[in-house]
């Protein structure tokens, strides 16, 4: 049984850790939404959606 203070220590060491996840993927998502560039070339729409998707793995990893 944990004691009030455990359970204090470990609520704070989770909401803490929750904060850097919240943090880390709120930087994935605006680094993805700041491309405002126009694409015209399909090669270049590919690349970007290649590298998107790869990000978002590996983001999905950590």
């Amino acid at each position: 049984m944990l004691t009030k203070k455990k359970l204090k220590y470990f609520r704070e060491l989770l909401n803490e850790r929750l904060e850097e996840l919240l943090s880390e993927a709120n930087k994935t998502v605006t680094g993805m939404t700041d491309h405002k560039e126009n694409l015209p070339d399909p090669s270049d729409r590919a690349s970007l959606e290649s590298d998107r998707n790869f990000t978002l793995r590996i983001r999905d990893r950590e």
